[in-house]
């Protein structure tokens, strides 16, 4: 444990070094001054939030998905109509450890894609928010070593690319939803080191999909493909074959372990 809190410390503080401007809670008595920048232990830790799609079509099936992952993370759940729906969930928490959005998903929008959400675009609220507003808005208030996981269709999958090709196994979506938002928020002041998030690559059940890849937020990975994280003890057959037994195979499964916290539990 105590090896282990040192190396994320130093790792820290090497970002502190690279990124001057850090965010920094109060009435933390544990500080270290770097570079000019100040560390504050309090950022590793956060709340943990979960949005989902609340009305429309498989709004019963996104509000059981949130009520089984936020129940494991004990986290907040918010059901959100709209785009100010989401950014005013977000607004009551100060730092955030994980913040999982379920709903709707293409390569260019969330929640009720062509109705309402996030987008890449223009703001419009309460309707639309762009996916700039949306990574300035939610960046600075993810914690050191925070995960954002994306339970929409084909959140990390690129404009055109073939729906359950083989591509989606593979590293891509440089240009996927998510590529668009790690990369607006790796330009914003107040990120914190290790942000990481992730989306799945095709459509099918959020809270079963396997087909997923992760964006770590960083400046030396703006632009770059997303990495593909399906392993084979996922169930590549099964997710071939997008079957009934596909669904009740991965159920509150590996994918969804993953979505919900950024780490593979098989």
């Amino acid at each position: 444990m105590k090896l282990s809190a040192t190396r994320s410390v130093r790792k820290s503080l090497a970002y502190a070094r690279e990124h001057p401007v850090v965010a920094v809670a109060g009435g933390v008595g544990a500080l270290t001054l770097v570079g000019g920048a100040v560390y504050a232990i309090s950022t590793f830790f956060g709340d943990n939030v979960v949005i989902h799609t609340a009305d429309g079509e498989g709004a019963g099936e996104f509000r059981t998905s949130a009520a089984r992952i936020g129940g494991a993370l004990g986290a907040s759940i918010y059901p959100a109509h709209n785009a100010q729906d989401i950014l005013n969930a977000i607004r009551r928490h100060r730092r955030i450890k994980n913040l999982i959005l379920i709903g709707h998903g293409t390569t260019t929008a969330f929640l009720r894609p062509g109705s309402t959400g996030i987008r890449v675009g223009r703001d419009d609220l309460p309707t639309w928010v762009s996916t700039q507003t949306f990574a300035r808005e939610v960046g600075p208030r993810m914690s050191m070593n925070g995960w954002i996981g994306w339970a929409g269709c084909s959140s990390a999958s690129n404009p055109g690319e073939s729906d359950w090709s083989t591509a989606s196994y593979g590293p891509g979506g440089e240009r996927s939803f998510i590529a668009q938002i790690r990369d607006e928020m790796a330009r914003t002041p107040g990120m914190l080191w290790g942000v990481r998030q992730g989306g799945h690559t095709a459509p099918g059940h959020v809270s079963a999909n396997p087909g997923v890849r992760e964006c770590p937020v960083s400046r030396s990975q703006i632009g770059q493909p997303c990495a593909s994280v399906l392993d084979q003890t996922w169930g590549q057959n099964a997710y071939q074959t997008r079957s009934s037994a596909w669904v009740s195979a991965f159920q509150g499964g590996p994918a969804e372990a993953w979505i919900s916290s950024g780490q593979v539990a098989v």
